[in-house]
């Protein structure tokens, strides 16, 4: 993530179809700050699986609110 300047990652559930999605928010959160051995933790462990997506003529206001609502632990 580093290397290519990006904040997230799509995880696939070993096919084609999306299963989560990994932040740099992620990792922190749910593996350094959690005291997880980050050379062990796989993407699966620590991944957002509530994924949502919209429409890129979605408005703003349907974003933000989607966003909002979407569970994290």
């Amino acid at each position: 993530m580093k290397r290519q300047n990006i904040g997230d990652v799509m995880v696939l559930d070993g096919g084609d179809r999306l299963a989560g999605v990994v932040t740099d928010r992620d990792i922190v959160v749910r593996c350094v700050a959690a005291d997880k051995d980050p050379r062990t933790v796989t993407a699966g462990d620590i991944a957002s699986p509530a994924t949502v997506t919209v429409e890129p003529d979605t408005d703003i206001d349907t974003a933000v609110a989607l966003m909002r609502n979407v569970s994290r632990d």
